[in-house]
């Protein structure tokens, strides 16, 4: 295991300990909602993230905000989210995959416009 990589897993352990379901349903943690992760020897960072409600743009706003924290973190190269056992997992990802990650990036999402496939 590189140091980075272990700065990584690190790091995402610490940003995941604290990071909450948007619905009060407990800890991003839980294995209902986190699938699934892995961080390579450069500290880029994969999850796999099945959202509490699938059809609810505001679990998706949380995903665009926990990717903008993850890459925000020195220690982290990159970050990809991976969502799963959804009915709209494309449009997860095309999402996900659209928008910047810096701070704040949730506020770059227009709701009426970009969500609608949710529907």
């Amino acid at each position: 295991m590189t140091r980075a990589q272990k700065g990584a897993k690190k790091a995402l352990a610490e940003i995941l300990r604290d990071w909450k379901d948007p619905h009060g349903a407990g800890s991003i943690m839980d294995e209902r909602w986190l699938c699934g992760l892995d961080v390579n020897e450069q500290a880029m960072v994969a999850l796999q993230i099945r959202p509490s409600r699938p059809h609810c743009p505001c679990c998706l706003v949380d995903l665009v905000d926990l990717k903008a924290k993850l890459e925000s973190h020195k220690r982290i190269v990159s970050a990809a989210i991976e969502v799963v056992d959804v009915p709209a997992t494309k449009v997860y990802e095309e999402l996900l995959s659209k928008f910047p990650t810096v701070s704040g990036a949730s506020s770059y999402i227009d709701l009426d416009h970009d969500v609608a496939a949710f529907d």
